[in-house]
């Protein structure tokens, strides 16, 4: 009884050992990323922003928001992505077919097995809808890609239309989920899946 007891007192007192250890230590941060773990964007101001990452294949990050940018693995801009690593404003069409820069906030990343990226945003001037683009791995988007938002969604033409995941399966295909947040406060789903080409899988 009593070695069985030591035994006991032995274990508790290495775990409590083992914990000191653990809390002891200042950072779990990779020093050899930014800056000593650390990437602070500033790109324009405090108010951009980044509301979703990904990684590609190759270890490298993109983090989407208000602006669109690429990390190699040591924290650095990727320069050769978008342009000098950056995407800040997306090609739109207008209603008389003009082509126009438009800023945006990225709601949701998914990266495909060819590290194409599939990024689903928001536009500033119209929040009632979403988009998704395909971008490839140099950041260009994709023409091939055309996501036409559906305007059977439920209570469409509700403000505040947003995706919140989007997901590359290995067929090729995108699961989109968000919903609409109704000014009264309650949320109507949004559930659908994307084919190859944007359209909606029906």
């Amino acid at each position: 009884m009593k070695i069985q007891l030591l035994k006991h007192f032995t274990c508790l007192f290495m775990l409590l050992i083992a914990t000191s250890k653990i809390h002891a230590q200042d950072t779990f941060l990779d020093a050899t990323f930014g800056n000593n773990g650390k990437v602070i964007f500033d790109k324009v101001d405090a108010t951009e922003q980044a509301t979703c990452l990904a990684k590609q294949s190759d270890g490298k990050i993109i983090a989407a928001g208000t602006f669109i940018t690429r990390y190699n693995l040591d924290g650095s801009v990727d320069t050769t992505f978008g342009t000098n690593g950056f995407i800040n404003t997306f090609s739109t069409l207008g209603d008389y077919g003009e082509i126009t820069e438009t800023s945006f906030i990225a709601t949701a990343i998914t990266i495909d097995q060819f590290d194409n990226i599939f990024i689903a945003y928001n536009i500033f001037s119209d929040d009632n809808k979403f988009f998704i683009i395909k971008l490839n791995n140099n950041g260009n988007a994709d023409l091939s890609f055309n996501f036409v938002f559906d305007t059977t969604t439920p209570d469409y033409p509700y403000r505040r239309q947003r995706l919140n995941v989007i997901k590359s399966l290995p067929s090729g295909k995108i699961l989109c989920g968000g919903g609409v947040y109704h000014q009264m406060g309650s949320y109507t789903k949004y559930f659908k899946q994307i084919n190859s080409d944007g359209s909606v899988d029906t």
